[in-house]
């Protein structure tokens, strides 16, 4: 059997367990259940010991259900068993975790600060009680944070509950001093209520609104994204994030029970890498039948996506999670492939016809001019 290695960096998401104690209105669990299962110990090391081997460097993104379900004195003893196992076999080891917050405590922040843990918080600004629930705990969390002189990022689901409500958002999280990431909702769940529906134009309107408030202010002190992601993306001619390149063969997940799939995400049997006992060497993922039918669908959709777009080369036909979900995976045309081409153009536009890039210092909004001035560094053009 034929072992491939295409790249000395992979991006493993690894779910301690599916659990959480939210009830989130968007979240694809609630088909199937909150499943109590904690990832055990052997699995992990069996998983790091067939994996850390064949990598340089290796990103750890803890995620779930929620990572922090599982306490204090489990989630540390996963940390340093993925840090034995880095320092075993040289390898670069950073550690972010995707977390709600709101089961964060003092204990949880000291582990986080003695392991140089990166974390990010899911949060909804204004309307999180309706979409979320727990915010008093979470403000009051975040707060604690802040005393702890920790940084983390805010990532908003946008939806039809919050879709006229992103200058609040914008500025709140400017008041908060909090990287803010805005991801549209993805219909994924059939319980999902209606409400959460956007249509491409409702979503298109407010992020532009947004986006021009935003280049003008003088006072921003955050980094927002897509945005400022799609600036670096157009100034560099390509983008490294895994929805718009192809994050097959650099992105994979442990589920809690030791299964293997291609992200974080809600996808079909049919598309699993089996499960961690079934392999000596993790790239033999690469020959199994769930990854070679995403892969062998996704090239479809994107040699279609090469051929009629324009913006191909800063998108590479979108995440494949979501186009299963919108319009299939041989398919493009759907809402993320429509808002993405059409933010993408405007943003382009904007930049072009304001000069952003020849003559940075004119830029109003700080953090914007000072990214624009560190992309001039490196020779990437338009």
């Amino acid at each position: 059997m034929e072992i491939y290695q295409f790249y000395d960096h992979i991006n493993i998401l690894i779910k301690p367990t599916n659990s959480c104690n939210l009830r989130c209105i968007y979240c694809f669990h609630q088909d199937y259940g909150y499943d109590s299962t904690f990832l055990k110990d052997e699995t992990l090391s069996q998983f790091l010991e067939i994996t850390f081997p064949h990598y340089k460097s290796v990103s750890i993104i803890w995620h779930g259900g929620e990572p922090t379900f599982v306490g204090e004195e489990i989630f540390e003893r996963y940390v340093e068993i993925a840090e034995s196992y880095a320092d075993r076999y040289q390898v670069q080891l950073n550690q972010t975790m995707q977390t709600n917050g709101t089961l964060l405590n003092q204990k949880f922040l000291d582990i986080i600060k003695k392991h140089n843990i990166g974390f990010g918080i899911s949060y909804d600004g204004p309307i999180n009680d309706i979409t979320r629930n727990s915010t008093t705990k979470l403000l009051k969390n975040m707060e604690l944070i802040k005393k702890n002189d920790l940084n983390f990022g805010v990532i908003t689901v946008i939806s039809g509950i919050n879709i006229n409500n992103l200058r609040e958002l914008y500025y709140q999280m400017k008041k908060l001093n909090c990287t803010l990431q805005m991801n549209y909702y993805v219909d994924t769940s059939k319980a999902s209520p209606v409400e959460l529906l956007i249509t491409p134009k409702q979503y298109l309107d407010a992020m532009k609104n947004l986006f021009e408030i935003w280049i003008y202010d003088e006072d921003c002190n955050i980094y927002v994204d897509p945005f400022m992601r799609m600036i670096s993306d157009i100034y560099k001619g390509f983008s490294t994030l895994c929805a718009r390149s192809s994050c097959l063969r650099n992105w994979l997940c442990l589920n809690p029970d030791g299964e293997l799939t291609p992200c974080d995400r809600d996808f079909p049997d049919e598309y699993s890498y089996g499960f961690v006992s079934d392999y000596d060497d993790i790239r033999k993922i690469y020959n199994s039948k769930g990854f070679n039918l995403l892969i062998k669908k996704s090239v479809v959709r994107r040699d279609k996506c090469k051929e009629e777009c324009d913006v191909y080369a800063l998108c590479r036909g979108g995440c494949n999670n979501n186009a299963l979900f919108e319009s299939g995976l041989e398919s493009n045309g759907g809402f993320s492939c429509i808002v993405t081409k059409e933010l993408i153009r405007n943003i382009r536009k904007r930049i072009v016809d304001l000069n952003l890039f020849d003559k940075p210092e004119l830029i109003l909004n700080p953090i914007l001019r000072k990214s624009v001035k560190k992309l001039k560094l490196f020779d990437y053009k338009i």
